[in-house]
């Protein structure tokens, strides 16, 4: 009897080493598996871009607020240089009637003067018209003094009407002269205007331009913050499109463990009654059909380190050793992915799905339906890994959590 005995203990001596050996050499996964990394980082510079766009969209609104007091400016400017250029327009028509007006009193004048040269000549070549002989050659006395009286009339009608003529002429002289002293004035502010419409111009379209710079950077970050969420959406969705790919095959496949693995599942269970109650092995199954994926030792668990979620658990085991399903479910997914390495990614229905990442070998392909604790590859370092190790995921919708809520 003794003799059959010392192959298992052989055995057990054996995987109770194998334990050691590989709770002593690390088998450390990455601190943040590179697709939970990217998320993490898309996720903070979403919010780095939300509060861009909320300072973006404060200094849009000053900048709107700017634009509408630059054009309410720009349009009073615009009234009262409209305003000054029409009663320049008025005292220009004061102004030409003015000038109308003198060249009228011009003409009379220079009429009357024209007159007065006739009757002049007219008197020289008669001999003259003054009162003495006019007097002198009058028929009676009733007639010289008629004669007498009609020449003064005619000098004093003749003197106050070139007076008259002058007078007015002078008048309307000085008229035009200051019309257009204040016409000259009226111009200047015109021109004052037309200037402080320029500048006024200058600031609307200063501040048009920054509305519409700051407008774009609004449409800008709001843009990249939609193609950053739609991002994070299609990393978070890496494990929920398992349940898609394995809508139409849910049928299970028997158990097709071997002898090998369950000796291995024995001589687990013994080395982890001996060394550490981390371990399990694929014939464990507890109450809700959960087995662990692999034998060997927990080296992280499943939360946040360095501020950031390692979202599984690292299973430290050695190159080759078997994994297997902890759930019966659907292959949705059988190869490499990024920092995962070779990963095979197994749907169970209602959203949850698991994930066994750094293989060294894949056994199982998509479609495939495995029973818990079939093995499905064996332990590897592919990927982002500094050892051999089992990196284990359950996810809920593509939500990370702790596998040890479902592990037995």
């Amino acid at each position: 009897m003794p003799a059959p005995q010392r192959p298992r203990q052989h055995v057990v001596v054996l995987v109770i080493l194998a334990a050691t050996i590989a709770a002593v050499l690390p088998a450390t996964a990455d601190a943040l598996l590179p697709e939970e990394e990217r998320l993490a980082d898309i996720r903070a510079r979403i919010a780095t871009v939300r509060e861009e766009i909320s300072a973006a969209k404060v200094t849009n609104r000053r900048d709107a607020v700017s634009y509408a007091n630059a054009q309410r400016q720009l349009a009073v400017v615009m009234d009262a240089l409209a305003a000054a250029e029409q009663a320049v327009q008025r005292q220009k028509a004061v102004v030409d009637e003015a000038q109308v007006r003198l060249a009228a009193l011009q003409a009379r004048e220079a009429q009357q003067r024209q007159v007065m040269a006739g009757r002049a000549v007219t008197l020289y070549k008669r001999g003259g018209m003054d009162s003495l002989t006019t007097v002198l050659g009058s028929d009676s006395t009733t007639d010289a003094l008629r004669r007498s009286a009609y020449v003064d009339a005619v000098n004093r009608a003749d003197t106050r009407s070139v007076q008259k003529v002058t007078s007015t002429q002078t008048a309307v002289d000085a008229q035009r002269a200051q019309l257009r002293i204040e016409q000259g004035s009226l111009e200047r502010v015109v021109a004052e205007q037309r200037q402080v419409a320029a500048e006024a111009e200058d600031v609307r379209d200063d501040r048009a331009a920054a509305l519409a710079a700051s407008s774009s950077r609004v449409n800008t970050l709001q843009t990249r913050e939609t193609h950053l969420e739609s991002e994070s959406r299609r990393v978070a969705a890496l494990a929920r499109r398992a349940e898609r790919l394995a809508a139409a095959s849910r049928a299970r496949q028997a158990a097709t463990s071997t002898a090998t693995s369950g000796a291995s599942t024995s001589t687990s269970t013994d080395a982890t009654t001996a060394a550490t109650d981390t371990t399990a092995a694929s014939t464990d199954v507890g109450a809700g059909g959960w087995t662990w994926p692999a034998g060997g030792t927990v080296t992280s668990e499943f939360g946040y380190r360095w501020g950031r979620l390692h979202a599984g658990l690292d299973i430290g085991a050695p190159e080759g050793s078997p994994i297997w399903a902890a759930r019966s479910g659907t292959v949705t997914y059988a190869g490499a992915m990024g920092g995962y390495g070779n990963i095979v990614l197994l749907d169970h229905g209602g959203g949850l799905s698991t994930a066994y990442a750094h293989q060294s070998a894949i056994l199982v392909g998509v479609g495939a339906s495995v029973s818990t604790g079939e093995q499905i590859g064996q332990v590897g370092s592919t990927g982002n890994s500094t050892g051999p190790h089992l990196h284990f995921e359950t996810r809920i919708g593509g939500t990370p959590q702790n596998p040890r809520n479902y592990l037995p």
